[in-house]
C-alpha cells in the first residue's frame, strides 16, 4: 500500500517545487495509524468527519483501530446529511451509526452549500425549514438538528466543527479524509499549512479547534485495496457507479450542486433516477446543470469564443456574467478575476490573449472567462488556475510547447 501518483510530470515538477515529496518505503496504513494515534495523545475530543465516502472510510476505520490499540474511547464520528445522498451511502452510514465502535454524530442542519446551477441563486440549504416541501428525504429521527446546537450558524463546514463541538468538549480534531493526489489545491493546503514535523496537521485553527489530515498521501489504489485487504466495510454506492463506468479517479460522494460536482451531475441521472427526479426540483437551475452542465454554458467542455457574443469584448461579457449573480456575491467573483489579471500584468505587458494561453503569465481570456461563468464564489478554481498558469510558465522556462 505505497502511494503511487498519477499526475503527468507538470503537476508533479509544481508539487516538487511548492513542498518536495520525501518518498518512504514504510506502508501508508501504518504511517496513518501514527498520525491519528498523535491525534488521540495530543487532543482531548477527536472527530472522524465522516461523509460515507472511500477516504473518509480510510479514516474511520484507522481511527478506529488506533481506538482499540491505545484502549480509548469510541471516536466521535460527525456525519452531515446533505440530503441529497444516494440510498446506499444512507444506508452506509446507518451501519456505522449502528456499530458499538464510535460515537456518531448524524447531522441534518441547514448549512450553507454552494449552487452553481444557477448563477441568481448560488446557494441552497439542506433539510431548509423554510421549503420542507422540496426535501429529497425526510429527517431521520435519529439525526441532531438547528434546534440542538444553540452555537449553530448557517455557514460553510469549515466553520460550524466548534459549533458542534464547543469549547466544553476540550481540544478538538478534526480527522478528515484528505488526500493530496486528489487536486493541486489539496496539495498546497498541506505543503503549505503544516506546522513543524506533523505535515498531516494544519497550522490553522479556530479556537480550540485543529484540522488533521492522516491519510494525505494516500494514492487512489490505497483507499480501495484497504477495504480489500482489511475486509473493511463500505459505500455500496461506488458499486453503482462501477457498473454505470464511471472511472475510479471521477467517482465521488460529495454535494451534487457545487461548482467541482456539477460536471458529475449527470451520473445522479444514470445511477438513481428516482433520486434524480426529486434532485431536479430541489434547487434552481438543476435540471438544465443536468444537461448542459458539461458544456460552455456552465464554463465546462470544450467551451470555445464562441461563448462571447462578438459583439462583446472579454471584459464587457466577464462584467455581464458577474453581474447576474446576486450582489452580495459579486465581488467575491470579480476579487478572483482581477486577481488573475493582476498575475498576468505582474509577467508582461502584453495584452491577455484571447483563447491560448500567454507563455509568460499562463493565462488567457478564455480560461479567465470560465471563472465568470462558474461563479468560484468560494475562490478555489482561482488557486486551481494559478497553479496551472504556474506549470505554464515552467514548460515555456524550460523551452517546451505551451500546449
Amino acid at each position: 500500500m505505497q502511494g503511487v501518483s498519477t499526475r503527468g510530470d507538470d503537476a508533479d515538477r509544481l508539487m516538487a517545487k511548492i513542498a518536495p515529496k520525501h518518498h518512504l518505503t514504510r506502508d501508508v496504513y501504518d504511517l496513518a495509524c501514527e498520525r491519528v494515534a498523535k491525534c488521540f495523545k495530543k487532543f482531548d475530543t477527536p472527530v472522524v468527519w465522516f461523509s460515507g465516502g472511500k477516504d473518509s472510510t480510510a479514516v474511520l476505520h484507522v481511527a478506529m483501530d488506533v481506538a482499540v490499540a491505545l484502549n480509548k474511547p469510541a471516536p466521535h464520528v460527525a456525519f452531515f446529511d446533505e440530503e441529497v445522498i444516494p440510498p446506499e451511502t444512507v444506508e452506509y452510514c446507518d451501519r456505522v451509526r449502528r456499530t458499538q465502535r464510535v460515537r456518531f454524530h448524524w447531522l441534518c442542519l441547514p448549512i450553507k452549500h454552494r449552487n452553481a446551477c444557477s448563477s441568481k441563486s448560488p446557494w441552497w440549504y439542506p433539510y431548509d425549514p423554510d421549503c420542507p416541501e422540496l426535501w429529497a428525504r425526510p429527517i431521520p429521527e435519529w439525526a441532531k438538528v438547528e434546534a440542538d446546537y444553540p452555537l449553530f450558524q448557517r455557514e460553510p463546514h469549515d466553520k460550524t466543527t466548534g459549533m458542534i463541538f464547543p469549547p466544553n468538549y476540550g481540544t478538538v480534531v478534526s480527522i478528515m479524509g484528505v488526500r493530496t493526489q486528489e487536486s493541486l489545491n489539496r496539495y498546497q493546503a498541506i505543503a503549505y499549512g503544516k506546522t513543524g514535523h506533523d505535515a498531516f496537521m494544519a497550522a490553522d485553527h479556530w479556537r480550540h479547534v485543529r484540522r488533521a489530515y492522516p491519510i494525505y498521501d494516500w494514492a487512489h489504489d490505497d483507499v480501495w485495496y484497504a477495504p480489500e485487504k482489511f475486509g473493511w466495510d463500505y459505500n455500496r454506492a461506488y458499486d453503482i457507479m462501477q457498473k454505470a463506468g464511471i472511472p475510479i479517479h471521477n467517482q465521488r460522494c460529495a454535494p451534487p450542486y457545487g461548482e467541482q460536482p456539477l460536471e458529475r451531475l449527470w451520473t445522479y441521472k444514470s445511477c438513481w433516477p428516482e433520486l434524480w427526479d426529486k434532485m431536479a426540483y430541489r434547487v434552481p437551475g438543476a435540471a438544465t446543470a443536468g444537461r448542459y452542465g458539461n458544456t460552455a454554458i456552465y464554463g465546462h467542455g470544450g467551451a470555445d469564443t464562441a461563448m462571447k457574443p462578438p459583439s462583446l469584448s472579454w471584459r464587457e461579457f466577464i462584467n455581464r456574467k458577474i453581474e447576474e449573480f446576486p450582489e452580495k456575491d459579486r465581488a467575491k467573483c470579480a476579487k478572483g478575476i482581477q486577481r488573475l489579471l493582476d498575475d498576468h500584468a505582474m509577467y508582461t505587458k502584453d495584452p491577455l490573449p484571447d483563447s491560448e494561453p500567454h507563455p509568460a503569465s499562463g493565462l488567457c481570456w478564455m480560461a479567465v472567462a470560465k471563472l465568470a461563468i462558474r461563479g468560484d464564489i468560494k475562490g478555489r478554481k482561482v488557486i486551481g488556475l494559478r497553479a496551472q498558469a504556474r506549470m505554464i510558465r515552467e514548460r515555456h522556462a524550460d523551452g517546451k510547447p505551451t500546449r
